[in-house]
C-alpha cells in the first residue's frame, strides 16, 4: 500500500480511539447537604472507625500471619455492610475514605428500586456507580446492589431473604429510608418493621460480635396514627409499671405528667409534637430491644449518638439514631456427673431495664445538627468541603455545587 493510501486509511480509520468525557452533574439533592455530611461523618463513620478500633479486627497483615503464606492466599477478614446506599452509593465512599487508614476491606449489599435501576441494568447511574466503588482498594468485588425492596426481606421466601442471609452476618446495617417508620395516617409502616424484624433475628442467630444499626426516618406529629403508636408504647407502658426509675425518666424527657393516676397508661394523645418526637424514639429503642433480649443469650441495645435535622425548607424533622447490639455471655456449662473440677462461673444477669432507662437518657441528648452548624461556622466549612469532595468523587460538578450549597434551601 503506497504512503498515499495509507493517508487515505488513516483519515478515515483514527488510529486512537475517541475520548468520551463525561458531563459533571449538577442536579442536587437534599441529602447533598451540609447536615447530611455531618451524619455520614460524625455519626456513621465515626462509630464504625469506633466499632473496628474497639471490638474487631478486620485487617490481616503479612506481619501478622502465623505463617509465611503468600499474599494471595491470605483473604482479609471484610467489614460487612447492609445499606440502603442511593444512586451513587455516597454512603460507601465516605465510610472507604474514612476506613482507609486503618487496612480494612469492605464488603456491601444494597437495596434500591427507585427509577428502575440496580443490579443488572448496564449503563444506568447506580450500576456505573457500583462498578467504580467495587474498583477501589480494599472493596471486595462481589459487593453489589438489589434492584429490590428492603422491605422484601421480611418474606423469608424472596430473593432479598435469601441474599441477605448469603452475604451476612453484618457489622453494619444503615437504613437510610426516603420516607418513615414512624406510624401515621394511612401509610403503612408494617413492612419496614417486618424487615427490621428478619434482619435482627438473623443478626442475633448467626453472630457473637457486637453490631451497629443505624436508621434515618422522618417524624410527623401532625399526621401521627395514635393507634399504630400505641402499638410501640406497648413496652414501655410494661416498664413504667415495673421500674420508678424508668417512669420518673420517660415523665422528665416528655416534661410534664402524662401518666393516668394509678395506671400505667400513656395519654399519647396529649403529647406535643417535640414530645413525639422523643416518645417515638424511646419506644422505637424499646421495640428493638424487646425483640433481642429475649434471645439466648440476650442480647443489650445502647443508643449512642443520635441527631436531628429537617427537610422540605424547615419542616419536614428527620432522625438518625444509632444503636450499638452486644450479645450477653453465654450460660456456663454444666458437668452434671461432677467430672469437672470446677464449676463455671455463672454470667451476670441481664438487665433488660437498666438498657430501657438508658435509652430514655439517650434520646435526651438527642442534638440538632443545623443548630450545631449554624453556632460553629468552621465546622460548617469543614462539612461543606468534606460533602464537596465526596460529590466531586461521584461525577459531581464541585463549583456548581458550592453554588448551591450557600443557596437557600427549599428542599
Amino acid at each position: 500500500m503506497s504512503n498515499e493510501d495509507d493517508d487515505l486509511v488513516q483519515s478515515v480509520f483514527q488510529q486512537n480511539e475517541p475520548i468520551h468525557i463525561a458531563h459533571k452533574r449538577r442536579e442536587f439533592q437534599p441529602w447533598h447537604r451540609e447536615r447530611k455530611q455531618f451524619i455520614r461523618d460524625r455519626q456513621w463513620n465515626f462509630e464504625a472507625e469506633k466499632l473496628i478500633k474497639r471490638y474487631l479486627k478486620l485487617t490481616t497483615d503479612l506481619e501478622d500471619a502465623p505463617f509465611n503464606a503468600p499474599e494471595e492466599i491470605l483473604v482479609p477478614h471484610p467489614l460487612k455492610c447492609l445499606v440502603l446506599p442511593g444512586e451513587d452509593l455516597l454512603d460507601v465512599r465516605s465510610l472507604w475514605k474514612r476506613l482507609q487508614p486503618l487496612g480494612c476491606w469492605i464488603k456491601y449489599i444494597g437495596f434500591n428500586c427507585s427509577h428502575g435501576s440496580g443490579e443488572g441494568h448496564e449503563g444506568s447511574r447506580i450500576y456505573v456507580a457500583t462498578n467504580e466503588v467495587n474498583s477501589l482498594p480494599n472493596v471486595i468485588s462481589s459487593s453489589h446492589v438489589l434492584h429490590d425492596r428492603l422491605q422484601s426481606v421480611a418474606n423469608i421466601e424472596s430473593v432479598a431473604y435469601r441474599r441477605m442471609r448469603e452475604m451476612g452476618p453484618y457489622h453494619i446495617i444503615n437504613l437510610d429510608l426516603c420516607d418513615s417508620i414512624f406510624p401515621v395516617l394511612n401509610v403503612a409502616t408494617s413492612e419496614y418493621y417486618g424487615a427490621v424484624n428478619r434482619i435482627a433475628e438473623y443478626q442475633c442467630g448467626h453472630c457473637t460480635h457486637p453490631w451497629l444499626f443505624f436508621i434515618t426516618t422522618q417524624i410527623e406529629p401532625a399526621q401521627r396514627d395514635n393507634e399504630g403508636l400505641g402499638k410501640l408504647a406497648a413496652a414501655v407502658r410494661e416498664n413504667c409499671t415495673n421500674s420508678i426509675d424508668f417512669s420518673s425518666a420517660l415523665e422528665k424527657l416528655l416534661a410534664k405528667q402524662i401518666f393516668n393516676p394509678g395506671e400505667a397508661g400513656l395519654a399519647i394523645e396529649d403529647l406535643s409534637d417535640e414530645e413525639v418526637f422523643r416518645f417515638f424514639g424511646v419506644a422505637f429503642g424499646k421495640w428493638l430491644l424487646a425483640l433481642v433480649g429475649k434471645c439466648t443469650p440476650p442480647w443489650s441495645v445502647r443508643l449512642l449518638a443520635s441527631y436531628r435535622y429537617t427537610i422540605k425548607d424547615g419542616v419536614a424533622p428527620m432522625f438518625s439514631f444509632a444503636f450499638l447490639f452486644q450479645r450477653s455471655p453465654a450460660l456456663p456449662l454444666v458437668d452434671k456427673y461432677g467430672l469437672a473440677p470446677v464449676a463455671g462461673a455463672p454470667p451476670p444477669a441481664f438487665d433488660e431495664m437498666k438498657y430501657a432507662v438508658g435509652l430514655v437518657a439517650g434520646i435526651g441528648r438527642i442534638r440538632d445538627v443545623e443548630e450545631m452548624l449554624e453556632k460553629d461556622p468552621e465546622l460548617k466549612k469543614t462539612m461543606v468541603e468534606s460533602s464537596a469532595s465526596l460529590l466531586e468523587s461521584a461525577g459531581y460538578d464541585r463549583d456548581a455545587y458550592l453554588k448551591f450549597v450557600n443557596t437557600p434551601d427549599a428542599s
